[in-house]
C-alpha cells in the first residue's frame, strides 16, 4: 500500500564540506513525469516466477536537512547549501504507479534496469555517481 511505500523508501544522505548548489541528473533513463515532490522514472525489471520483463515506476526526490522539504530529483533548487549541510535523495516504488504488477519477486535487469544517477556541483564537478536498482516482492492480497 501507499504507506508501506513511504516507510520502505531508500534514502541516501551526504554532507559536503564545500556547500553550494547541487544538480542531479539521470544518464540512461528519461523522466516519465513529475509531481511537486518527485520525479518518476520507468525501468525494466524481471519477475522471477515467469522470467518476463515488466516496467516498474520509481519515484525519486531530493531533500536537504536545512529545510527538509522534498522536491523532484531533477528539479532545480534555488537554495544554496551551507558547508557541511546534510542533503540527499530518496527512492521508492509507489503502489499507485505500479498497481498493474502481479504478485511475485522482481529485480532490475542489469542491461536497462538501472537508474544511473549523477550528483554534481553547478560548475559540473561530480560529487557522486551511483546506480539505483530495484528488488522487491509483491505479496498475495488477502481479503
Amino acid at each position: 500500500d501507499d504507506q508501506d511505500c513511504i516507510i520502505r523508501a531508500v534514502n541516501m544522505t551526504w554532507t559536503g564540506s564545500e556547500g553550494g548548489q547541487m544538480v542531479y541528473s539521470v544518464n540512461n533513463t528519461a523522466s516519465s513525469g513529475a509531481s511537486s515532490t518527485a520525479s518518476f522514472f520507468n525501468i525494466k525489471a524481471v519477475r522471477q516466477e515467469d522470467g518476463l520483463e515488466y516496467t516498474v515506476t520509481i519515484s525519486a526526490s531530493r531533500f536537504n536537512g536545512e529545510n527538509g522539504a522534498s522536491i523532484p530529483l531533477l528539479g532545480l533548487s534555488s537554495q544554496t547549501l551551507a558547508p557541511d549541510a546534510l542533503f540527499g535523495a530518496g527512492f521508492s516504488i509507489p503502489y499507485e504507479l505500479n498497481k498493474n504488477l502481479v504478485v511475485g519477486t522482481y529485480s532490475s535487469l542489469s542491461s536497462n534496469g538501472l537508474l544511473n544517477t549523477k550528483l554534481a556541483f553547478t560548475d559540473g564537478s561530480v560529487f557522486a555517481n551511483f546506480d539505483v536498482a530495484v528488488e522487491f516482492k509483491i505479496l498475495a492480497a488477502t481479503a
